[in-house]
């Protein structure tokens, strides 16, 4: 079983290993096949910020999409070389990464929205975001901006009595971190497309303190509505599908949670602990779950094989990537197909 994996420093800030990694793992060998790095200076600078994060991945066929700050890159998979990139202004943080085969869907977590792009012509056709109603939802729960935002965007909360309707992100936002987007709310962070829906997780909610959300997303029609409301879960990260059953880790409470056809949750605590968990794939009746390091701590990050009864398969570290210093946090875990 092969696995592609997406790995950035978790000291990113840093002049030094300034890059994002792109790694193909033998997971029987518990060895590394092979890397690609992807630098990216890093700098911040008012509203303006840039880093080496990496993010989702897709691979369809032997096109292989990665996710960056703010732009996505294509690998050709056999030779595992870049061999194109592309941008648009309303990316700004990209996270997850999905396809329907034709159309190429990716998260913009600093600017609110979902992305589709022309898997032939890598065009914008399709968007979908912070003018959504059901993203101008929950109020009650809002929050001012954090301490680090700007006066300017204080001063415009306190004025405008609480929040308002967003539009959809207009302009240029390549350069701006999440912490200064105007329509940054909800941490949007993973996409996956199942059975012709889109299903889109939230980390955050308006502030709440159990903000998770899963909401599936008609790509025809635009039609949103939440299948797990806010609440159901902490730290939404990753989603992928076992049969009709959703599963996604929860990074904030080191567990990976479930959300049955019939709508019922459930969730089961991951070991080693704590770590932050972080990246999720099924393959070969195996979930494959990544751990990063906690802030602080020296641990390597690793991935972990659960059964379906979450039984323990396995461990890899991987901690040859970044300095040991700086550390190694996973973003993004995907099988490659057998026929490749």
């Amino acid at each position: 079983m092969k696995l592609l994996v997406t790995l950035k420093p978790e000291g990113y800030e840093k002049p030094t290993a300034s890059y994002g990694v792109v790694a193909e793992i033998d997971w029987e060998r518990r060895c590394v096949l092979r890397q690609l790095r992807l630098p990216s200076a890093s700098f911040r600078c008012g509203e303006a910020f840039m880093a080496p994060l990496i993010g989702g991945l897709c691979l369809t066929g032997h096109r292989l999409f990665v996710a960056m700050w703010n732009h996505i890159v294509e690998i050709d998979y056999p030779s595992f070389e870049v061999v194109n990139a592309f941008s648009t202004p309303q990316m700004g943080d990209l996270h997850g990464l999905t396809t329907d085969g034709t159309t190429l869907w990716v998260t913009a977590t600093a600017t609110e929205m979902v992305l589709g792009f022309d898997l032939n012509t890598m065009e914008l056709i399709w968007q979908w975001g912070a003018d959504a109603p059901i993203l101008a939802s929950y109020p009650q729960l809002y929050r001012p901006p954090r301490w680090r935002q700007n006066w300017r965007k204080r001063l415009a909360y306190h004025l405008q009595g609480g929040p308002q309707h967003p539009p959809l992100a207009a302009g240029e936002h390549r350069h701006r971190h999440k912490s200064c987007s105007p329509t940054y709310h909800h941490h949007l962070n993973d996409v996956t497309y199942h059975k012709g829906k889109l299903y889109v997780t939230t980390s955050g909610w308006y502030g709440s303190q159990n903000p998770g959300a899963v909401i599936e997303l008609d790509p025809n029609s635009h039609a949103a509505h939440f299948v797990a409301p806010p609440g159901s879960f902490d730290g939404t990260h990753d989603t992928v599908f076992v049969d009709d059953t959703l599963f996604v880790t929860e990074s904030r409470r080191n567990s990976l949670a479930w959300l049955n056809s019939d709508g019922r949750t459930g969730r089961h605590t991951l070991q080693p602990s704590p770590y932050f968990v972080r990246g999720l794939c099924w393959s070969n009746h195996l979930f494959i779950v990544g751990y990063t390091r906690m802030r602080g701590t020296q641990d390597p990050a690793l991935l972990v094989a659960f059964n379906r009864h979450f039984a323990p398969m396995g461990q890899m570290a991987l901690d040859q990537f970044h300095p040991p210093a700086l550390g190694s946090a996973i973003h993004a875990v995907i099988p490659v197909p057998e026929t490749l």
